[in-house]
């Protein structure tokens, strides 16, 4: 018998698997582990991408968050699909770019409207 909990662990798993087929060289091993550090770089960029709308002013901090996301991303990343960061709140923040996953067809990942590849997705 699985639970709620566990189904959701395996589909965060499985979202890990598929970006380390995506990114080989990653500086994290574990999906899990992997999938985690990504949505919290998600969910800081998502919030600036939010702040750029609601706070006066906010231009060059937002930017200075963009820069600190894309830096670790570039570093827990390593290499491996083209990477975008998304600075419209409506949609998620990081993403593969549109054209990579339309030319990799046996990359199977959780992509929005657009085509983008979702990095880190809210795995309910």
């Amino acid at each position: 018998m699985t639970t709620k909990r566990t189904e959701r662990t395996e589909r965060i798993k499985k979202h890990g698997l598929q970006l380390l087929a995506i990114f080989p060289n990653a500086l994290e091993k574990s999906p899990i582990a992997l999938c985690k550090k990504l949505r919290r770089l998600e969910n800081k960029a998502r919030h600036a991408a939010i702040a750029l709308c609601d706070v006066l002013n906010y231009q060059a901090q937002a930017e200075a968050v963009f820069d600190s996301v894309a830096s670790k991303l570039r570093h827990l990343l390593s290499d491996g699909a083209p990477i975008i960061i998304n600075r419209d709140p409506r949609g998620y923040a990081l993403k593969i770019c549109d054209e990579w996953v339309s030319k990799n067809p046996g990359i199977n990942i959780h992509r929005d409207v657009g085509g983008y590849g979702i990095i880190a997705p809210e795995i309910d």
